[in-house]
């Protein structure tokens, strides 16, 4: 059984991919921004388990403060602005409040975070290649995000404990996979 302590120090996070970025090391970073977009996408699964952790029951909630249709879209937006961009270019680029009300939820992580992340490590493995990418534009990436009206449940899908366990075995062969990468 290993101490939380332990799981501290194993635990796998950005500074794995950004160790690897740093010492040029391409095998490394794919392997480790690939494990990190995947810890996203299981933190997003375990999410849906439980409504309040939910994108939808955010919007939803918003959308039902609507009397019309122009009212519902627009308190949709104002939601989901507020959770990401907190306004326009100048308030998120400038102001300083981009993710001033950052939330991991479910749909949010799979949908805006992961796609934010892989960008950001497509550029960086870009950059490895010894290519001079084009500077992201982040701003342009979330906006997108902030105008979309795709619908997002608020109904939780399966069962916490069970998907728990399974991330749990997922997480472990993770931590495995890249001990036997630093020992090859």
């Amino acid at each position: 059984m290993c101490s939380g302590r332990h799981w501290q120090k194993r635990a796998f996070d950005a500074k794995v991919v950004t160790a690897a970025f740093r010492a040029g090391d391409k095998q490394v970073f794919e392997l480790a921004s690939q494990h990190f977009l995947h810890l996203i996408l299981l933190q997003d699964q375990l999410l849906g388990t439980r409504k309040e952790f939910k994108v939808g029951t955010w919007i939803e909630a918003a959308r039902s403060a609507g009397q019309t249709q122009e009212e519902k879209a627009l308190y949709e937006w104002n939601a989901r602005v507020q959770i990401t961009t907190w306004g326009n270019r100048v308030a998120a680029d400038q102001g300083g409040l981009r993710d001033y009300a950052h939330k991991e939820w479910n749909g949010i992580l799979k949908d805006f975070y992961f796609m934010r992340w892989k960008a950001y490590f497509d550029y960086l493995a870009c950059v490895l290649d010894g290519k001079q990418p084009e500077e992201l534009d982040f701003y342009t990436l979330e906006e997108a995000w902030t105008k979309e009206t795709g619908f997002y449940s608020s109904i939780p899908e399966g069962n916490t404990v069970v998907v728990a366990k399974n991330i749990l075995k997922k997480f472990l062969n993770v931590l495995s996979t890249m001990d036997n990468l630093r020992l090859s």
